[in-house]
């Protein structure tokens, strides 16, 4: 039986009790009570007491005046104590029980246009926390067999098998925004992307590619973004010859890390201007430097100074958190 039901039933055995109680109140003490307030007593004010009495509180404004008025008021008080400890605890059983299945990860989310990360490791708690950063009120969803309970802090958590489309429904994937792959091997990536996108047509997919061969085949299977693991090769090797440029793409990049950002804006301030006047603009009155336009697919990176901002294009700028400068390998 639904909680849904069981209030209902435990509310509907509230009420009849009240009304009952109410009326045979009303019966047994109408002329004893208007003797003692000097008017007529209404039965709103019979329901008025027996709902008082139910509950206990007992302001003493209208009590039993008869014998048959006091065993009234007892059988109110122990059907009303009764209902209200029935109704409590059940109340409490359904809190207790959701806060279990939601640590444990077996409960299903009820979320829709969040954000779900499939497959679990530590890149995915400091992914969790970028977004949060940019995004505080963010909607996330982990999936995987081997997520941590200490995660539900932080974002809800689906355990299980996230190949197997029972697992993916438990996250309502078919209701994301976003679908975020993180497979702890090559060989389930692209099987992982391909369920996702059965599941969701519509959904941003973002996937890591392991090598070139990969990047293809979750391009195929339906990723709409993929982000290459040699990525990181080049940033190792940079730190060798130009030890500068690494630090600075981690600043830009990362949220909760480093000295400045790189964010995308809406273009509200410099429509109709050109590039190079939207950049002097940007740096006076805003202190960021913007470094590409959006327009329609395209990103234009170092537009061409007489570039003409539009209404429907975004800026892509960087962003200055602190007056400090980055040094080669220095960190935060």
């Amino acid at each position: 039986m639904s909680l849904r039901i069981d209030v209902f039933m435990i509310l509907a055995l509230l009420a009849i009790v009240l009304v009952i109680g109410a009326s045979l109140f009303y019966i047994v003490e109408k002329d004893a009570q208007e003797q003692v307030l000097g008017r007529q007593f209404s039965f709103w004010e019979a329901l008025y007491w027996a709902f008082i009495t139910a509950t206990t509180i007992g302001y003493g404004d209208i009590s039993p005046q008869t014998d048959a008025g006091r065993a009234v008021a007892i059988a109110v008080a122990v059907g009303g104590i009764a209902s209200f400890t029935a109704l409590i605890g059940l109340i409490a059983n359904s809190l207790v029980e959701h806060t279990t299945r939601r640590l444990l990860g077996i409960g299903r989310v009820k979320m829709e246009n969040h954000i779900v990360i499939i497959g679990w490791s530590k890149i995915v708690d400091k992914l969790i926390d970028e977004i949060r950063a940019n995004k505080p009120d963010a909607k996330i969803v982990v999936v995987d067999s081997d997520v941590p309970p200490e995660v539900t802090e932080k974002a809800e958590i689906v355990k299980g098998d996230p190949l197997t489309k029972a697992t993916l429904l438990k996250a309502n994937i078919d209701k994301a925004s976003y679908i975020v792959v993180s497979p702890k091997d090559e060989a389930h990536s692209v099987l992982l992307v391909l369920n996702a996108r059965r599941l969701n047509r519509n959904a941003r997919i973002i996937a890591m590619a392991f090598d070139e061969d990969t990047a293809e085949l979750l391009q195929n299977a339906g990723a709409d973004y993929v982000l290459p693991s040699v990525i990181t090769a080049s940033l190792m090797a940079s730190f060798i010859h130009e030890p500068l440029v690494p630090q600075v793409i981690i600043d830009l990049a990362s949220t909760t890390t480093g000295y400045v950002d790189i964010v995308e804006l809406e273009p509200t301030g410099y429509v109709g201007l050109k590039y190079m006047d939207a950049l002097v603009k940007a740096k006076k009155e805003d202190n960021m430097i913007i470094i590409a336009l959006k327009k329609g697919d395209r990103v234009i990176i170092n537009p061409a100074p007489e570039t003409v901002i539009g209404r429907t294009d975004k800026l892509l700028a960087i962003k200055t958190n602190t007056e400090e400068t980055i040094e080669p390998g220095r960190r935060k």
